[in-house]
């Protein structure tokens, strides 16, 4: 998948695998099952959520804003201008990089949230 994309939604499930190049104003990602989806280009607006042991990976892809939810030993990685709003539970683990520090919005006591080069732990 590559190219200009206003808005864009995507669900994957069940060990689905899915890598982009794109451009887009909005892009909303559901995982689930196994299934892995890897960003590249930019996204101005990035909304994701991911569950049963899916994998999300944005760190090549310049995201202005992101709003991150992981459940059931999922992982997302993601690089955002902006602050990102994160939610980890079930043993998730959330791996950011950004100029600000994240709004931890909720952390379950065995998710991991690391920011930049993945050295430091936050919990809440």
């Amino acid at each position: 998948m590559a190219g200009f994309i206003d808005t864009l939604k995507l669900e994957t499930y069940n060990e689905c695998e899915v890598y982009t190049n794109l451009k887009s104003k909005k892009v909303i990602c559901r995982t689930t099952n196994k299934s892995n989806v890897k960003f590249k280009g930019s996204i101005f607006n990035l909304y994701t959520s991911s569950f049963k042991d899916s994998y999300i990976d944005a760190l090549n892809c310049e995201v202005g804003n992101s709003f991150i939810i992981a459940f059931d030993e999922s992982d997302v990685k993601i690089t955002s201008i902006e602050a990102p709003e994160i939610y980890a539970f079930d043993k998730a683990t959330i791996y950011y990089r950004s100029i600000s520090q994240a709004l931890v919005m909720e952390n379950a006591v065995k998710s991991f949230i690391k920011k930049d080069n993945f050295k430091n732990t936050v919990n809440k």
